[in-house]
Protein backbone atom coordinates (compact mmCIF):
# COMPACT_ATOMS: atom_id res chain seq x y z
CA UNK A 1 0.00 0.00 0.00
CA UNK A 2 1.91 3.45 -1.31
CA UNK A 3 0.86 5.72 0.66
CA UNK A 4 -0.25 9.29 -0.71
CA UNK A 5 0.47 12.19 1.85
CA UNK A 6 -1.81 15.74 2.16
CA UNK A 7 -0.08 18.71 1.88
CA UNK A 8 -0.02 20.12 5.04
CA UNK A 9 -1.62 23.58 6.16
CA UNK A 10 0.39 25.89 8.07
CA UNK A 11 -1.88 24.48 11.16
CA UNK A 12 -4.28 21.61 9.89
CA UNK A 13 -6.53 21.87 13.27
CA UNK A 14 -6.95 25.66 13.79
CA UNK A 15 -7.21 27.48 10.37
CA UNK A 16 -6.96 31.25 10.49
CA UNK A 17 -11.07 31.47 10.35
CA UNK A 18 -11.40 29.35 13.91
CA UNK A 19 -13.29 32.75 15.45
CA UNK A 20 -15.35 33.98 12.31
CA UNK A 21 -18.79 33.13 12.45
CA UNK A 22 -19.32 31.75 16.16
CA UNK A 23 -17.33 29.14 15.09
CA UNK A 24 -14.73 29.12 18.42
CA UNK A 25 -11.41 26.90 18.74
CA UNK A 26 -12.82 24.40 20.44
CA UNK A 27 -14.88 23.01 17.62
CA UNK A 28 -12.01 22.43 15.62
CA UNK A 29 -9.89 21.20 18.61
CA UNK A 30 -13.38 18.33 19.14
CA UNK A 31 -13.08 18.02 15.07
CA UNK A 32 -9.09 16.87 15.57
CA UNK A 33 -9.51 14.78 18.38
CA UNK A 34 -12.15 12.57 16.83
CA UNK A 35 -9.30 12.42 13.93
CA UNK A 36 -6.76 11.60 16.24
CA UNK A 37 -8.47 8.62 17.64
CA UNK A 38 -9.22 7.85 14.52
CA UNK A 39 -13.08 8.18 14.68
CA UNK A 40 -13.57 9.67 11.34
CA UNK A 41 -16.85 9.37 11.18
CA UNK A 42 -17.15 12.13 13.67
CA UNK A 43 -14.85 13.93 12.57
CA UNK A 44 -16.18 14.28 9.22
CA UNK A 45 -19.85 15.23 11.11
CA UNK A 46 -17.81 17.75 12.87
CA UNK A 47 -16.34 19.70 10.08
CA UNK A 48 -19.19 19.30 7.74
CA UNK A 49 -21.12 21.47 11.03
CA UNK A 50 -18.47 23.85 11.12
CA UNK A 51 -18.18 23.94 7.62
CA UNK A 52 -22.14 25.37 7.52
CA UNK A 53 -21.56 27.77 10.09
CA UNK A 54 -19.02 29.49 8.17
CA UNK A 55 -20.73 29.43 5.27
CA UNK A 56 -23.83 31.12 6.65
CA UNK A 57 -21.34 34.04 7.90
CA UNK A 58 -18.67 34.26 5.66
CA UNK A 59 -20.42 32.92 2.25
CA UNK A 60 -19.62 30.13 0.38
CA UNK A 61 -16.84 31.57 -1.51
CA UNK A 62 -14.72 33.23 1.08
CA UNK A 63 -11.49 32.25 0.69
CA UNK A 64 -11.07 31.92 4.88
CA UNK A 65 -13.67 28.45 3.64
CA UNK A 66 -10.29 26.83 2.11
CA UNK A 67 -8.86 25.90 5.86
CA UNK A 68 -11.88 23.58 6.73
CA UNK A 69 -12.85 22.47 3.45
CA UNK A 70 -9.18 21.24 3.23
CA UNK A 71 -9.81 19.15 6.38
CA UNK A 72 -12.90 18.27 5.35
CA UNK A 73 -11.59 17.18 2.04
CA UNK A 74 -8.58 14.85 4.08
CA UNK A 75 -11.13 13.23 6.08
CA UNK A 76 -13.18 11.82 3.14
CA UNK A 77 -10.48 10.52 1.78
CA UNK A 78 -9.60 8.50 4.76
CA UNK A 79 -13.31 7.01 4.82
CA UNK A 80 -12.52 6.18 1.23
CA UNK A 81 -15.07 8.80 0.26
CA UNK A 82 -12.95 9.52 -2.52
CA UNK A 83 -15.56 11.33 -5.64
CA UNK A 84 -17.05 13.52 -2.24
CA UNK A 85 -13.00 14.50 -1.50
CA UNK A 86 -12.30 15.58 -4.57
CA UNK A 87 -15.39 17.74 -4.89
CA UNK A 88 -14.59 19.52 -2.02
CA UNK A 89 -11.02 19.86 -3.12
CA UNK A 90 -12.19 21.31 -6.90
CA UNK A 91 -14.21 24.23 -5.02
CA UNK A 92 -10.70 24.94 -2.98
CA UNK A 93 -9.02 25.16 -5.98
CA UNK A 94 -11.87 27.35 -7.56
CA UNK A 95 -12.01 29.85 -4.14
CA UNK A 96 -7.88 29.89 -4.01
CA UNK A 97 -7.59 30.68 -8.26
CA UNK A 98 -10.43 33.51 -7.77
CA UNK A 99 -8.95 34.87 -4.52
CA UNK A 100 -4.77 34.91 -4.90
CA UNK A 101 -4.68 33.96 -8.76
CA UNK A 102 -2.93 30.53 -10.86
CA UNK A 103 0.84 30.65 -10.06
CA UNK A 104 0.75 31.11 -5.97
CA UNK A 105 2.10 28.33 -3.42
CA UNK A 106 -1.57 27.89 -2.38
CA UNK A 107 -2.13 26.65 -5.57
CA UNK A 108 0.22 24.33 -5.81
CA UNK A 109 -1.05 22.50 -2.61
CA UNK A 110 -4.26 22.41 -4.20
CA UNK A 111 -3.18 20.77 -7.51
CA UNK A 112 -1.25 17.99 -5.40
CA UNK A 113 -4.28 16.90 -2.84
CA UNK A 114 -6.70 17.06 -6.29
CA UNK A 115 -4.14 14.80 -7.61
CA UNK A 116 -3.65 12.56 -4.67
CA UNK A 117 -7.04 12.14 -5.10
CA UNK A 118 -7.30 11.04 -9.10
CA UNK A 119 -4.59 8.71 -8.41
CA UNK A 120 -7.17 6.74 -5.76
CA UNK A 121 -10.08 6.55 -8.06
CA UNK A 122 -7.36 5.16 -10.55
CA UNK A 123 -6.87 8.46 -12.62
CA UNK A 124 -3.52 7.83 -13.18
CA UNK A 125 -2.92 10.00 -16.49
CA UNK A 126 -5.04 13.04 -14.75
CA UNK A 127 -2.99 12.67 -11.40
CA UNK A 128 0.18 12.63 -12.93
CA UNK A 129 -0.80 16.26 -14.66
CA UNK A 130 -1.84 17.54 -11.57
CA UNK A 131 1.31 16.75 -9.78
CA UNK A 132 3.37 17.92 -12.66
CA UNK A 133 1.37 21.19 -12.61
CA UNK A 134 2.25 21.37 -9.24
CA UNK A 135 5.74 21.66 -9.42
CA UNK A 136 5.56 23.83 -12.04
CA UNK A 137 3.75 26.26 -9.82
CA UNK A 138 6.03 25.90 -6.99
CA UNK A 139 9.53 26.35 -9.33
CA UNK A 140 7.33 29.94 -10.74
CA UNK A 141 7.18 30.38 -6.87
CA UNK A 142 10.76 30.15 -6.58
CA UNK A 143 13.02 29.21 -3.45
CA UNK A 144 14.50 26.11 -2.22
CA UNK A 145 12.70 22.73 -2.22
CA UNK A 146 10.08 22.97 1.41
CA UNK A 147 7.99 20.29 2.73
CA UNK A 148 4.96 20.98 0.37
CA UNK A 149 7.51 20.20 -2.74
CA UNK A 150 8.63 16.66 -0.59
CA UNK A 151 4.99 16.05 -0.47
CA UNK A 152 4.56 16.40 -4.24
CA UNK A 153 7.51 14.47 -4.94
CA UNK A 154 6.45 11.88 -2.76
CA UNK A 155 3.19 11.40 -4.64
CA UNK A 156 4.62 11.48 -8.23
CA UNK A 157 7.03 8.43 -7.25
CA UNK A 158 3.95 6.51 -5.65
CA UNK A 159 2.27 6.98 -8.89
CA UNK A 160 5.44 6.07 -11.16
CA UNK A 161 5.81 2.91 -8.55
CA UNK A 162 2.27 1.72 -9.19
CA UNK A 163 2.87 1.98 -12.80
CA UNK A 164 5.86 0.28 -12.78
CA UNK A 165 8.44 3.06 -13.42
CA UNK A 166 10.78 1.78 -10.26
CA UNK A 167 13.52 3.73 -12.01
CA UNK A 168 11.30 7.36 -11.71
CA UNK A 169 10.27 7.09 -8.74
CA UNK A 170 13.39 6.05 -6.48
CA UNK A 171 15.04 8.88 -6.98
CA UNK A 172 11.90 10.95 -6.30
CA UNK A 173 11.21 9.25 -2.75
CA UNK A 174 14.78 9.73 -2.08
CA UNK A 175 14.91 13.21 -2.94
CA UNK A 176 11.24 13.72 -0.73
CA UNK A 177 12.72 11.85 2.25
CA UNK A 178 15.97 14.25 2.19
CA UNK A 179 13.53 17.73 2.28
CA UNK A 180 11.09 15.67 4.72
CA UNK A 181 13.78 15.27 7.07
CA UNK A 182 15.82 18.26 6.86
CA UNK A 183 12.64 20.78 7.13
CA UNK A 184 10.19 18.64 9.06
CA UNK A 185 12.18 16.46 11.16
CA UNK A 186 13.18 12.68 11.18
CA UNK A 187 9.97 12.13 13.47
CA UNK A 188 7.75 13.63 11.57
CA UNK A 189 4.26 11.49 10.14
CA UNK A 190 5.18 12.66 6.53
CA UNK A 191 8.79 10.86 7.02
CA UNK A 192 6.91 7.71 7.98
CA UNK A 193 5.04 8.21 4.61
CA UNK A 194 8.30 8.14 2.60
CA UNK A 195 9.86 5.52 4.62
CA UNK A 196 7.31 3.10 3.77
CA UNK A 197 6.74 3.96 0.11
CA UNK A 198 10.78 3.62 -0.20
CA UNK A 199 10.54 0.39 1.78
CA UNK A 200 7.74 -0.81 -0.66
CA UNK A 201 9.50 -0.19 -3.32
CA UNK A 202 12.39 -2.05 -2.40
CA UNK A 203 10.01 -4.72 -1.31
CA UNK A 204 9.36 -4.94 -4.81
CA UNK A 205 12.51 -5.54 -6.31
CA UNK A 206 13.23 -8.11 -3.58
CA UNK A 207 15.52 -5.86 -1.74
CA UNK A 208 13.91 -7.05 1.80
CA UNK A 209 16.77 -6.16 3.33
CA UNK A 210 16.91 -3.02 2.98
CA UNK A 211 12.90 -2.57 3.13
CA UNK A 212 12.31 -3.96 6.47
CA UNK A 213 14.34 -1.57 9.08
CA UNK A 214 12.67 1.19 6.54
CA UNK A 215 8.96 0.01 7.79
CA UNK A 216 9.91 -0.23 11.58
CA UNK A 217 11.10 3.04 11.16
CA UNK A 218 7.97 4.47 9.97
CA UNK A 219 6.01 2.16 12.10
CA UNK A 220 7.30 3.72 15.62
CA UNK A 221 6.87 6.93 14.48
CA UNK A 222 3.43 6.53 13.45
CA UNK A 223 2.69 4.98 16.71
CA UNK A 224 4.59 7.27 18.48
CA UNK A 225 2.45 10.21 16.71
CA UNK A 226 -0.92 8.37 16.50
CA UNK A 227 -1.21 5.57 18.72
CA UNK A 228 -0.69 1.72 18.92
CA UNK A 229 -4.43 1.59 17.38
CA UNK A 230 -4.70 4.40 14.72
CA UNK A 231 -5.85 3.53 11.34
CA UNK A 232 -2.97 5.43 10.15
CA UNK A 233 -0.77 2.54 11.24
CA UNK A 234 -2.06 0.43 8.97
CA UNK A 235 -0.62 0.82 5.65
CA UNK A 236 2.85 0.23 6.84
CA UNK A 237 1.74 -2.90 9.13
CA UNK A 238 0.20 -4.50 5.96
CA UNK A 239 3.54 -3.94 3.84
CA UNK A 240 5.58 -4.82 6.51
CA UNK A 241 3.18 -8.47 6.84
CA UNK A 242 3.81 -8.77 3.11
CA UNK A 243 7.38 -8.56 3.54
CA UNK A 244 7.52 -11.40 5.55
CA UNK A 245 5.00 -13.32 3.69
CA UNK A 246 7.67 -13.12 0.83
CA UNK A 247 9.94 -14.69 2.79
CA UNK A 248 7.43 -17.33 3.89
CA UNK A 249 7.98 -16.11 7.63
CA UNK A 250 3.92 -16.95 7.89
CA UNK A 251 4.11 -16.59 11.81
CA UNK A 252 5.29 -13.50 11.79
CA UNK A 253 2.87 -11.75 8.60
CA UNK A 254 -0.46 -13.37 10.45
CA UNK A 255 -0.18 -11.11 13.60
CA UNK A 256 0.25 -8.41 11.62
CA UNK A 257 -2.65 -8.61 9.26
CA UNK A 258 -4.89 -9.58 12.07
CA UNK A 259 -3.86 -6.39 14.20
CA UNK A 260 -4.69 -4.13 11.12
CA UNK A 261 -8.01 -5.96 10.99
CA UNK A 262 -8.86 -5.11 14.68
CA UNK A 263 -7.64 -1.95 13.74
CA UNK A 264 -10.22 -0.71 10.99
CA UNK A 265 -13.11 -2.67 12.95
CA UNK A 266 -12.47 -0.56 15.17
CA UNK A 267 -12.04 2.45 13.84
CA UNK A 268 -13.69 3.17 10.29
CA UNK A 269 -15.96 -0.59 10.84
CA UNK A 270 -15.89 -3.60 8.22
CA UNK A 271 -17.16 -1.74 4.85
CA UNK A 272 -14.21 0.39 4.13
CA UNK A 273 -12.30 -0.21 1.23
CA UNK A 274 -9.05 -0.67 3.68
CA UNK A 275 -10.63 -3.69 5.29
CA UNK A 276 -10.86 -5.93 1.73
CA UNK A 277 -7.58 -4.75 1.01
CA UNK A 278 -5.85 -6.42 4.46
CA UNK A 279 -8.56 -9.29 3.22
CA UNK A 280 -7.08 -9.81 0.10
CA UNK A 281 -3.70 -9.79 1.62
CA UNK A 282 -4.07 -12.58 4.26
CA UNK A 283 -6.32 -14.37 1.88
CA UNK A 284 -2.43 -14.29 -0.22
CA UNK A 285 -0.74 -15.55 2.94
CA UNK A 286 -3.35 -18.08 3.40
CA UNK A 287 -3.26 -19.61 -0.02
CA UNK A 288 0.66 -20.32 0.09
CA UNK A 289 0.31 -22.35 3.03
CA UNK A 290 -2.45 -23.89 0.75
CA UNK A 291 -5.27 -23.36 3.61
CA UNK A 292 -7.67 -23.45 0.30
CA UNK A 293 -11.21 -22.96 2.48
CA UNK A 294 -9.91 -20.03 4.50
CA UNK A 295 -8.20 -18.26 1.23
CA UNK A 296 -11.94 -18.70 -0.22
CA UNK A 297 -13.64 -16.67 2.36
CA UNK A 298 -11.18 -13.97 2.79
CA UNK A 299 -11.88 -13.15 -0.79
CA UNK A 300 -15.18 -13.69 -1.02
CA UNK A 301 -15.08 -11.43 1.79
CA UNK A 302 -12.44 -8.75 -0.11
CA UNK A 303 -14.04 -8.85 -3.17
CA UNK A 304 -17.83 -7.76 -1.55
CA UNK A 305 -16.41 -4.58 0.01
CA UNK A 306 -14.39 -3.40 -2.68
CA UNK A 307 -17.65 -3.73 -4.57
CA UNK A 308 -19.97 -1.61 -2.65
CA UNK A 309 -16.73 0.58 -1.53
CA UNK A 310 -14.58 1.27 -5.02
CA UNK A 311 -15.82 2.83 -8.56
CA UNK A 312 -17.08 -0.21 -11.11
CA UNK A 313 -13.85 -0.12 -12.72
CA UNK A 314 -11.74 -0.16 -10.37
CA UNK A 315 -8.71 -2.17 -10.27
CA UNK A 316 -8.94 -3.80 -7.48
CA UNK A 317 -12.15 -5.31 -7.72
CA UNK A 318 -10.84 -6.76 -10.92
CA UNK A 319 -7.86 -7.76 -9.27
CA UNK A 320 -10.11 -9.80 -6.66
CA UNK A 321 -12.65 -11.43 -9.32
CA UNK A 322 -9.49 -12.81 -11.21
CA UNK A 323 -8.04 -14.35 -8.01
CA UNK A 324 -11.43 -15.55 -6.71
CA UNK A 325 -12.18 -17.22 -10.02
CA UNK A 326 -8.46 -18.82 -10.37
CA UNK A 327 -9.07 -20.00 -6.70
CA UNK A 328 -12.24 -22.11 -7.82
CA UNK A 329 -10.47 -22.88 -11.32
CA UNK A 330 -7.92 -25.29 -8.77
CA UNK A 331 -10.33 -26.38 -6.66
CA UNK A 332 -12.28 -27.49 -10.49
CA UNK A 333 -15.82 -25.45 -9.13
CA UNK A 334 -15.74 -24.45 -12.99
CA UNK A 335 -19.54 -22.91 -12.54
CA UNK A 336 -18.28 -20.84 -9.83
CA UNK A 337 -15.43 -19.31 -11.45
CA UNK A 338 -17.08 -18.57 -14.47
CA UNK A 339 -19.74 -15.74 -13.56
CA UNK A 340 -16.60 -14.32 -12.44
CA UNK A 341 -14.49 -14.29 -15.38
CA UNK A 342 -17.33 -13.43 -17.68
CA UNK A 343 -17.81 -9.84 -15.35
CA UNK A 344 -14.18 -9.81 -15.33
CA UNK A 345 -13.52 -9.81 -19.33
CA UNK A 346 -16.41 -7.15 -19.65
CA UNK A 347 -15.22 -4.95 -17.10
CA UNK A 348 -11.65 -4.76 -18.83
CA UNK A 349 -13.21 -5.02 -22.39
CA UNK A 350 -14.90 -1.66 -20.84
CA UNK A 351 -12.02 -0.15 -19.73
CA UNK A 352 -9.20 -1.28 -22.25
CA UNK A 353 -11.54 -1.71 -24.85
CA UNK A 354 -11.31 -5.05 -27.52
CA UNK A 355 -8.23 -5.29 -28.69
CA UNK A 356 -5.54 -4.64 -25.72
CA UNK A 357 -3.35 -6.97 -24.82
CA UNK A 358 -4.74 -7.23 -20.88
CA UNK A 359 -7.34 -9.07 -22.34
CA UNK A 360 -5.25 -12.18 -22.71
CA UNK A 361 -5.51 -13.79 -19.57
CA UNK A 362 -9.09 -13.07 -18.62
CA UNK A 363 -10.05 -14.43 -22.28
CA UNK A 364 -7.77 -17.43 -22.04
CA UNK A 365 -8.93 -18.48 -18.73
CA UNK A 366 -12.76 -18.22 -19.31
CA UNK A 367 -11.92 -20.14 -22.68
CA UNK A 368 -10.36 -22.70 -20.41
CA UNK A 369 -13.49 -22.60 -18.15
CA UNK A 370 -15.93 -23.16 -20.97
CA UNK A 371 -14.30 -26.21 -22.36
CA UNK A 372 -13.71 -27.79 -18.40
CA UNK A 373 -17.48 -27.47 -18.41
CA UNK A 374 -17.61 -28.95 -22.66
CA UNK A 375 -19.03 -25.72 -23.27
CA UNK A 376 -17.32 -25.90 -26.94
CA UNK A 377 -19.51 -23.25 -28.92
CA UNK A 378 -18.97 -20.57 -26.08
CA UNK A 379 -15.06 -20.98 -25.70
CA UNK A 380 -14.85 -20.63 -29.42
CA UNK A 381 -15.21 -16.69 -30.20
CA UNK A 382 -13.06 -16.57 -26.90
CA UNK A 383 -10.45 -18.30 -28.78
CA UNK A 384 -11.05 -16.09 -32.24
CA UNK A 385 -10.82 -12.83 -29.80
CA UNK A 386 -7.46 -13.99 -28.18
CA UNK A 387 -5.76 -15.04 -31.36
CA UNK A 388 -6.70 -11.88 -32.97
CA UNK A 389 -4.83 -9.56 -30.51
CA UNK A 390 -2.23 -11.82 -30.36
CA UNK A 391 -1.37 -11.37 -33.95
CA UNK A 392 -2.25 -7.78 -33.72
CA UNK A 393 0.38 -7.15 -31.37
CA UNK A 394 2.70 -9.06 -33.55
CA UNK A 395 2.87 -12.36 -31.98
CA UNK A 396 2.59 -14.93 -34.66
CA UNK A 397 6.09 -16.15 -34.39
CA UNK A 398 6.04 -17.13 -30.35
CA UNK A 399 5.31 -20.02 -27.98
CA UNK A 400 2.52 -18.06 -26.45
CA UNK A 401 0.73 -17.64 -29.79
CA UNK A 402 1.45 -21.21 -31.04
CA UNK A 403 0.00 -22.99 -27.65
CA UNK A 404 -2.80 -20.58 -28.13
CA UNK A 405 -3.18 -22.35 -31.97
CA UNK A 406 -2.79 -25.69 -29.81
CA UNK A 407 -5.82 -25.28 -27.78
CA UNK A 408 -8.21 -23.70 -30.81
CA UNK A 409 -7.39 -26.65 -32.86
CA UNK A 410 -8.30 -29.47 -29.62
CA UNK A 411 -11.63 -27.00 -29.54
CA UNK A 412 -12.42 -27.47 -32.97
CA UNK A 413 -12.07 -31.27 -33.05
CA UNK A 414 -14.19 -31.49 -29.97
CA UNK A 415 -16.49 -29.57 -32.30
CA UNK A 416 -16.08 -32.18 -35.01
CA UNK A 417 -14.31 -30.22 -37.16
CA UNK A 418 -11.32 -32.21 -38.43
CA UNK A 419 -10.43 -30.07 -41.45
CA UNK A 420 -10.36 -26.77 -39.75
CA UNK A 421 -8.57 -28.47 -36.84
CA UNK A 422 -5.83 -29.67 -38.77
CA UNK A 423 -5.19 -26.20 -40.83
CA UNK A 424 -4.77 -24.54 -36.84
CA UNK A 425 -2.46 -27.33 -36.09
CA UNK A 426 -0.39 -26.26 -39.26
CA UNK A 427 -0.17 -23.28 -38.17
CA UNK A 428 0.54 -24.17 -34.91
CA UNK A 429 3.51 -26.22 -35.76
CA UNK A 430 4.55 -22.79 -38.51
CA UNK A 431 4.61 -20.93 -35.15
CA UNK A 432 6.39 -23.01 -33.01
CA UNK A 433 9.06 -23.38 -35.77
CA UNK A 434 9.42 -19.69 -36.51
CA UNK A 435 9.70 -19.38 -32.52
CA UNK A 436 12.79 -21.62 -32.27
CA UNK A 437 14.55 -20.07 -35.43
CA UNK A 438 13.87 -16.61 -34.58
CA UNK A 439 12.33 -16.02 -38.48
CA UNK A 440 8.74 -15.25 -38.86
CA UNK A 441 6.14 -17.99 -40.07
CA UNK A 442 5.19 -18.43 -43.30
CA UNK A 443 2.13 -16.30 -44.31
CA UNK A 444 -1.02 -17.77 -43.17
CA UNK A 445 -4.70 -16.53 -43.70
CA UNK A 446 -6.79 -16.84 -41.18
CA UNK A 447 -9.90 -14.94 -42.73
CA UNK A 448 -11.20 -17.84 -44.62
CA UNK A 449 -11.14 -20.01 -41.59
CA UNK A 450 -12.89 -17.38 -39.42
CA UNK A 451 -15.52 -16.75 -41.75
CA UNK A 452 -16.25 -20.22 -41.61
CA UNK A 453 -16.12 -20.71 -37.87
CA UNK A 454 -18.48 -17.45 -36.85
CA UNK A 455 -20.62 -18.87 -39.56
CA UNK A 456 -21.74 -22.36 -37.71
CA UNK A 457 -21.42 -20.37 -34.39
CA UNK A 458 -24.70 -18.88 -35.75
CA UNK A 459 -26.17 -22.23 -36.43
CA UNK A 460 -28.98 -22.42 -33.91
CA UNK A 461 -28.09 -26.47 -34.09
CA UNK A 462 -24.35 -25.95 -33.25
CA UNK A 463 -25.25 -23.95 -30.08
CA UNK A 464 -25.97 -26.84 -27.66
CA UNK A 465 -22.24 -26.38 -26.03
CA UNK A 466 -21.52 -30.27 -26.60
Amino acid sequence: MAQQAPVKQSDESTPSVATSGGVVTSDFGLAARYYQQGNYVQAELTYRNIQARMENTLGPNDPSMTGVLRLLAEVNVDLGNYNQAEEIERRVLSILEESVGKDQPEIAKALSNLGRMCFYQNRSTEAESLYRRSLSVKEKAGGEDDDDTATILNNLAALYRSQGKLAEAEPLYRRSLAVTEKKLGPEDTQTATVLNNLAELYTSQSRYLRAEPLYRRALLINEKVWGPEHPKLVPTLCNLAGLYRALGYYEKAEPLYRRSLAILQSTVGWQHASVGSVLHNMAGLYARQNKLPETEELLRRSLAIWETTLPPLHPNTAIAMHDLANLYVIEHKFTKAQPLLERLLAIRQEGLGPNDPKLMPPLQALGEVYIAQRKYTAAEPLYQHLLSIQEKAGGLGNTEYAAVLTKYAFLLRKLKRKADAAEVSAQARAALSAASTGLPPASSDRSALNEKTLTLTRNPRATSGE
